[in-house]
């Protein structure tokens, strides 16, 4: 899920850098129940964005996530968006991993969007409980998936004036904080004021890392034309698990780059494969035509040429003679039947 946050100037930006884990979890699973509620009640709260509270340095920041609800105003806001109807849901270990195309009908740009969701019910700490299926987790992964795909698609400042709106609107629901638990079920400590500073004797306390989002990786696969095996074997993994990938030190950065090198030298050895196709092919010259001689006219003999010509210039004669004839027989008045001409 893209994740953001307000500027000095009230713009909603993407975060820079990174979370607490308790953020991300804390705003999909508000939208895991949002999906559901609209699933069961087409009458239920409309919460566009989440924000969530968290405490820098600096001071606190509120961080907004925009749910599915929100991408779903956002695309028929924009009305140029079309959800390609080539869903695409792969069944994983635990997981169901959602895949959805939206298309920007204006820029002709066609984006993926990827969703997972738990094919279990999860306890507090996150951790799945194979005696309790989830019956909405294969919507809910569909759902995620076209929300991200819709967000990938949408432009910056079309997310900006929309938020704006929704925050007029008061479609906006505030998490309370909640600790993190990781898949071990351990909470990381608190800093609170009644707890004591740490010595250098005390064990530190072990902090979850956050969870790599690879859904990148997956968008610039599918943009380059990679199918799913060719994708993994470019990558040198076998699976589509996270932990494979972070085992072999992939994260989304090195993904992407690591599929664009892999494009550029397939595109080099097949124009090098095709510079010496070209030059074998060079060696051979095409074959001449072959002459054509043209055939002798034939002789004419001299005698039946002059026979002929008399044969002509008699019948010339006897037509001349024959219209003698009849230009007398009219001038002395004599009347003739004269055929019609043939039609």
């Amino acid at each position: 899920m893209p994740l953001y946050e307000q500027d000095a100037q009230g713009n909603l930006v993407p975060v820079k850098g990174e979370l607490p884990p308790e953020v991300l979890q804390a705003i999909d699973r508000a939208d895991e129940a949002a999906i559901v509620e609209r699933l069961v009640s087409p009458f239920g709260a409309e919460h566009f964005l989440y924000s969530y509270p968290i405490k820098t340095r600096e001071g606190e920041r509120h961080i907004v996530g925009i749910g599915s609800d929100g991408a779903k105003e956002i695309a028929n806001l924009m009305g140029n968006v079309e959800v390609l109807p080539d869903v695409r849901v792969e069944e994983k270990d635990e997981y169901f991993y959602g895949m959805v195309r939206a298309k920007d009908l204006l820029r002709n740009v066609i984006l993926l969007g990827v969703g997972r969701q738990c094919k279990f019910v999860v306890d507090k700490g996150n951790q799945p409980i194979p005696s309790r299926p989830d019956e909405h987790a294969f919507v809910k992964a569909i759902t995620k998936a076209q929300r991200n795909a819709i967000l990938s698609i949408a432009p910056q400042s079309a997310i900006n004036a929309a938020v704006k709106r929704f925050l007029e609107q008061k479609k906006i629901k505030t998490l309370p904080p909640q600790p993190y638990i990781d898949q071990a079920g351990a909470r990381p400590a608190a800093a609170t004021a009644a707890t004591p500073a740490a010595t250098p004797t005390q064990a530190a306390q072990p902090v979850a890392p956050p969870v790599a989002d690879f859904s990148p990786v997956i968008l610039k696969a599918k943009e380059l034309g990679y199918e799913k095996d060719d994708m993994l074997a470019a990558l040198g993994v076998t699976s589509m698990g996270a932990k494979e990938w972070v085992a072999k030190g992939i994260t989304p950065e090195s993904g992407v780059k690591t599929l664009i090198d892999h494009k550029e030298a397939l595109k080099q050895t097949v124009a090098a494969a095709q510079q010496t196709a070209a030059q074998m092919l060079g060696g051979f010259t095409e074959k001449a035509p072959e002459e054509t001689i043209a055939e002798p006219e034939a002789a004419v003999d001299p005698e039946q040429a002059i026979f002929g010509e008399a044969a002509e210039q008699g019948e010339i004669a006897a037509a001349d003679a024959a219209a003698e004839t009849d230009a007398k027989e009219v001038a002395e008045g004599e009347t003739k039947e004269i055929p019609d001409i043939p039609f």
